[in-house]
This record gives structure tokens, C-alpha cells and sequence, in this order.
């Protein structure tokens, strides 16, 4: 019953529409025939929970929060990683896992590997290497790799804190590196600089 008048009532204002549009000749007046059709049919639907229009006793349905889990890496934890061990975890090697660490907390990137390998890749520099430092000078400069963070200015110190928070959230560690092993702190930063001019 109301779906048959509903449509008629269609039918009826799009034959109008036709039939007022008729001396539009070319696809414009077409065009727009089928958009105000489409309008007027959508218009006409019946309202469901959750749409715009509802009657006033209906509550729409709730949005549901899409949840991103933290990515699961198959290897085991393991404590005491040296800095020869993690660089041969630097995706070079088909089938073995892409490694990096912040602030000594080894990450399996893997699932993110098009940020961190191959040429050009944006992380390509912290590959397979503990990459504190760097992250902390945003400067991707693979001199800066494996270096002690102790030195790192206030302000570095919290954006390597971030970046350890956001990682952290987004994927499970694997392991600790051995502390020993990080270089000190990168003293060349002046030639860095010279080097970019």
C-alpha cells in the first residue's frame, strides 16, 4: 500500500521533472532528472533507528569504537640482545622479522615493515638498531643509531617518551637490549648539520 504511492509519487514528480526539464536537451538535464529522482526517493524511505529523521520515540544505535589491538609478533621475549644480534633483524633477510628498539625495548615492526624497509622507506634508518636517539634529535641520520639517549635535552627527552608510549600502544615488545652495548651519545651533531648545508 504505501510503498505503491510512494512510488507513484515518484514516478509522477520525476515525469514532471522530465517532461519540465525537456527543452534542457544534453546530458545536463538528464543529470540532473536522475539526481533530484534520487533525492525525492531517498527522501521517501522509510526511517530506521540510527538515521536521520527518526521518529521522535526511536533512539539511534550507538557508534561502535573501532579497537586497534596491539600487534602480536610470534617470537619469543628474550632479555640481553646485543646491538650485532638486533642488526640482523634489519629486514634485509626475507622471512625474519624486522626488529628496532627505543630506549632499550625491542619492537617486532613487521606489521609496519613499508615504514622501516627498503629504499627510501620514512623509519629505513632505525631498522635492525636501536634508533633512541635519533628519534629523540628527529634526525634520520643512521649515525645516530645505537647511541646513548642520557644526553638528550628536556624537550628531546619527552618526544622519545612519546614516541616509546605511541609504539608501545601499537605493538608488543620482543625483548630488553643489553644497556652495555648502546654507543655513547653521537658528539658530531656540528658536522650533521655542516653535512645538510
Amino acid at each position: 500500500g504505501s510503498h505503491l504511492s510512494r512510488g507513484l509519487l515518484v514516478c509522477g514528480i520525476g515525469a514532471m521533472l522530465a517532461a519540465f526539464l525537456e527543452f534542457l536537451e544534453g546530458s545536463v538535464g538528464t543529470i540532473s532528472v536522475a539526481c533530484i529522482g534520487l533525492f525525492v526517493w531517498w527522501v521517501m524511505q522509510p526511517r530506521r533507528p540510527g538515521m536521520a529523521g527518526n521518529e521522535p520515540g526511536l533512539k539511534p544505535r550507538a557508534k561502535q569504537k573501532k579497537t586497534k589491538g596491539i600487534k602480536v609478533s610470534g617470537m619469543p621475549w628474550r632479555e640481553d640482545w646485543t646491538l650485532d644480534e638486533l642488526a640482523q633483524y634489519d629486514g634485509k633477510v626475507k622471512g625474519r622479522p624486522l626488529l628496532m628498539s627505543i630506549k632499550g625495548t625491542i619492537f617486532d615492526v613487521s606489521s609496519q615493515a613499508y615504514l622501516f624497509q627498503g629504499e627510501g622507506a620514512r623509519y629505513a634508518c632505525a631498522a635492525g638498531r636501536d634508533a633512541s636517539y635519533m628519534m629523540a634529535k628527529r634526525n634520520p641520520d643512521a649515525r645516530l643509531a645505537n647511541c646513548a639517549w642520557d644526553t638528550c635535552s628536556e624537550a628531546e627527552r619527552k618526544a622519545l617518551d612519546k614516541w616509546e608510549t605511541d609504539i608501545s600502544a601499537l605493538i608488543q615488545p620482543v625483548g630488553k637490549l643489553n644497556v652495555k652495548s648502546i654507543l655513547p651519545a653521537f658528539t658530531g651533531l656540528q658536522e650533521l648539520d655542516s653535512d645538510s648545508d
